[in-house]
């Protein structure tokens, strides 16, 4: 027979409310594990859902999207090959992107501007939840290209869109103006180029291999104390440039130091774009740099931007405009270079010159030297004066002489083993012809404000024996140049045809020296006097003539011989002159001594 039904649990027994019936546990935790089981089902549908919706749906919106809001923008086609996502990875591509005509020109037909982007990835991380702002741990550029075209007519193509990006926008409120929080790292761009084909100019310009590597940036605040190192390299119509530095853009107080060099790049390509045409013709010229730029930006004083480093030119030729030569420069270097940008102050320690050929020449008929570079420079002024006259803005003028707004110094500049060939076809009684070969020059302490005069010095030999040296003390503003020269080992004989008919005997031989001590500057254009005086020029200023004086000059021959057709007919041993001053400004010349040692004289 059953057994009598067990009598309810007190309170105090198995913990079981009194009143709930003895199957109520199991229902409860059924209707628990049901709730789970579909949370846990919409959680997968939701994963499964988004998914679906960015790798299969979001791709082909967005891919129209782009495209047309870019097309929109640019008033110019755009397409997007295709997109793809990676839901779960959270990883975006971009691939094909292409804005414009894609047309160059080197087809035949007219050449467009464009822009294309084979591929962008983008790698997003789940922290951008954490930050509340896009941290993406991965950005990658592959051969972007952008391509700029101009016409014959000077107009870009794409100039009305920059205009539109120019247009003034609405102003941001209050809660927009602060700086956009993100975080970016690796960011790579590789293979890319830009190109310039200018039809007004007739050059086309290239930059292509263009890499970029910036291993993070951030302006978070957790991220802004960290150390950024971007890398970038290039080739800039044929020369390889390369740059590398540390940064803290997004620090309290901005820092950032960045080195650049430069190879081998022709400045001849830069021609077409100068404003006006040179007074000379560059043939060639190489420029290479290794510099070193450095900012810095604190809150409370002015931002400061340095360049600091080296920088060299080679192969320079220079021509003038008739095509005849004026200048080679195989090699000069300017090392120490300190440019404050923002205190325009300029300091190099050395600049070193060597091998320079210079050509200085005059025609028959010609009635000054370097005839063609003066007319061509005569013509800009007077073309700058119709401007002036007609109120049409000119070039830029040139800083003032005394250097005001703009500091500079050279401590040391050196040429060595220099050229110099002097041709005077217009001289008369015949032409005039002098090589000098080598010459050497060392100038120290040059720059604008002078604290103390520069030392030049001056050594060199022409191509037949004669010796020339030179030092003085030079300033710049006003000008003065005080110093000495002289000429040794001088054969009479070769210049004896300077004195014309004037000196009917010939000369057989001798050795001339003559040596002087010299003033050059504006302070002597009065009186000659080394003191300022008026200008016989009414209303013109003292510092717009130059003035000369010669003092202490000294003059000895030797073994100068004199003949006729037939024989000997005079011969010094030695003829000496000193204490010989020159000075235009008082039209006064000064004899201290002479001496004449050796004399012999034959008469019929």
């Amino acid at each position: 027979m059953p057994e009598p039904a067990a009598a309810p649990a007190s309170p105090s027994g198995d913990g079981r409310p009194p009143d709930e019936p003895p199957a109520a546990a199991p229902a409860r935790r059924g209707w628990l594990r049901s709730r789970w089981l579909r949370a846990l089902a919409i959680v997968v549908a939701l994963v499964a859902l988004w998914g679906i919706v960015l790798r299969f749906l979001a791709p082909g919106l967005l891919r129209d999207a782009i495209a047309s809001q870019l097309a929109e923008l640019t008033g110019r086609p755009a397409s997007v090959e295709r997109i793809e996502i990676e839901p779960y990875a959270l990883v975006f591509r971009l691939h094909g992107l292409k804005v414009g005509e894609q047309s160059d020109g080197s087809a035949g037909g007219p050449a467009r501007s464009h822009a294309r982007l084979a591929l962008l990835e983008a790698d997003l991380s789940w922290r951008s939840l954490r930050r509340f702002a896009p941290v993406l741990e991965r950005l990658k550029f592959a051969e972007p290209v952008v391509f700029v075209a101009r016409d014959a007519e000077g107009v870009y193509d794409g100039a009305d869109i920059v205009e539109r990006l120019a247009a003034p926008k609405p102003e941001a409120t209050e809660e927009d103006t602060g700086p956009f929080r993100f975080s970016v790292a690796n960011i790579e761009l590789a293979g890319g180029s830009v190109g310039l084909d200018d039809r007004k100019l007739d050059v086309r310009h290239a930059v292509t291999d263009i890499g970029l590597r910036v291993p993070f940036v951030s302006s978070l605040p957790v991220d802004q104390a960290i150390e950024v190192e971007p890398g970038f390299e290039a080739t800039l119509d044929g020369a390889p440039i390369r740059a590398s530095g540390r940064m803290l853009p997004f620090a309290a107080e901005p820092t950032g130091e960045l080195r650049v060099s430069l190879e081998s790049f022709d400045l001849t390509r830069l021609l077409p774009h100068l404003p006006e045409a040179l007074p000379v013709k560059l043939v060639s010229a190489a420029l290479a740099s290794e510099l070193t730029v450095g900012f810095r930006a604190p809150e409370s004083a002015p931002a400061a931007v340095t360049v600091r480093g080296s920088g060299a030119l080679a192969g320079v030729e220079l021509r003038q405009p008739d095509d005849r030569p004026l200048l080679k420069l195989p090699a000069a270097e300017a090392t120490g270079i300190d440019f404050d940008l923002i205190a325009s102050r300029l300091s190099i320690d050395r600049l070193a010159v060597s091998r320079p050929e210079i050509a200085i020449a005059r025609r028959k008929g010609e009635a000054r030297f370097l005839d063609p570079v003066l007319s061509a420079l005569e013509r800009r002024a007077a073309a700058e004066g119709d401007a002036a006259a007609q109120g049409t803005p000119s070039a830029p003028s040139a800083p003032s002489a005394d250097g005001a707004g703009f500091a500079w110094s050279i401590a040391a500049i050196a040429i060595d083993q220099g050229r110099l060939a002097f041709d005077d076809q217009a001289f008369t009684p015949q032409p005039l012809r002098v090589e000098l070969a080598p010459f050497d020059i060392e100038l120290g302490g040059l720059g604008l404000p002078q604290q103390q005069p520069a030392q030049l010095k001056f050594s060199g030999r022409t191509a037949d024996g004669e010796v020339l040296a030179a030092n003085a003390q030079l300033t710049i503003a006003p000008l003065a140049i005080d110093g000495e020269a002289s000429l040794d080992e001088v054969s009479v004989a070769r210049w004896a045809w300077l004195a014309g008919p004037a000196l009917a005997l010939k000369v057989r031989e001798g050795k001339l020296a003559v040596s002087t001590r010299y003033q050059v500057g504006s302070v002597l254009a009065a009186d000659g006097s080394g003191k300022e005086g008026a200008k016989a020029e009414a209303g013109a200023s003292q510092a717009d003539a130059i003035g000369w004086q010669l003092s202490d000059g000294r003059l000895r021959v030797d073994s100068l011989a004199l003949a006729d057709a037939a024989r000997e007919v005079a011969r010094i041993g030695k003829l000496e002159i000193q204490g010989v001053g020159v000075d235009p400004g008082k039209r006064r010349v000064t004899l201290g001594s002479a001496l004449l040692d050796g004399g012999k004289l034959a008469l019929r």
